[in-house]
């Protein structure tokens, strides 16, 4: 692991956000014929984070290096001070198509990541799904019950609002279904997760409504939230 000549400030903000990390649900499954262990994904997994690296200053970035002794992933995690760490993770490459290196690739950033984050990602090595065994998704047999799920749906709304960059972008995806209807589902029956207004864990009303200040969209916003609020009491 490498790191910049000063991390005081990178060291204090990612205390912070780990702390506030929760356990990431194990949303897929690998079956092979002698056993098998759920996993989560690496959209889950960085759902699971970065609403937590975000609030305090923190970010990250994840490329394919070639080395001397192999491929690998290396990992940049940034301070908004300009402080960083970066660690490097190897990756076996067992078929060399475009499906094995994806894989391989998907396999490498999301153990690389979860490695430096110091979160658990599944429930056994499955290095066995980048090598065809097969892996079907747990939400497609039972959708994940409590509050860990709840906890991903709100951090993978939250990542969609962060690639809201204007007013018409905003609009447009909360006018979505899904949208209004993961809010709703939220506010209804996660109200802690709805209210809550910690720096370290804001709640999914506090992340929509700082998503329309800062592209200029407050009375818009503003006025969606009230009709979820609405419709999560049975209102229309």
């Amino acid at each position: 692991m490498e790191h910049s000549p000063d991390i005081a400030e990178f060291s204090a903000a990612f205390c912070k956000a780990q702390g506030a990390f929760s356990e990431v649900v194990k949303n897929a499954e690998v079956k092979t014929n002698s056993y098998d262990f759920k996993y989560a994904t690496l959209d889950v997994v960085i759902a699971a984070i970065r609403p937590y690296l975000a609030v305090n200053n923190l970010s990250f970035l994840q490329s394919l290096v070639e080395t001397g002794n192999g491929a690998g992933v290396e990992t940049l995690m940034i301070h908004s001070s300009g402080q960083w760490v970066k660690a490097f993770h190897p990756i076996k490459i067992v078929k060399a198509d475009n499906q094995g290196v994806g894989s391989a690739l998907t396999y490498g950033r999301r153990y690389a990541l979860a490695a430096l984050m110091g979160i658990a990602v599944d429930s056994d090595d499955d290095g066995n799904a980048a090598d065809d065994k097969k892996v079907v998704s747990v939400t497609e047999k039972k959708s994940p019950a409590g509050i860990s799920a709840a906890k991903v749906a709100v951090n993978s709304f939250f990542g969609e609002l962060q690639g809201c960059t204007d007013v018409d972008s905003l609009e447009c995806f909360l006018e979505t279904a899904d949208a209004k209807k993961s809010a709703v589902q939220i506010c209804r029956d996660f109200p802690d997760l709805w209210v809550a207004t910690l720096p370290e864990e804001a709640g999914l009303r506090v992340l929509i409504s700082q998503a329309g200040k800062r592209v200029g969209a407050e009375a818009t916003t503003q006025a969606w939230l009230v009709k979820v609020e609405k419709a999560a009491k049975g209102g229309k």
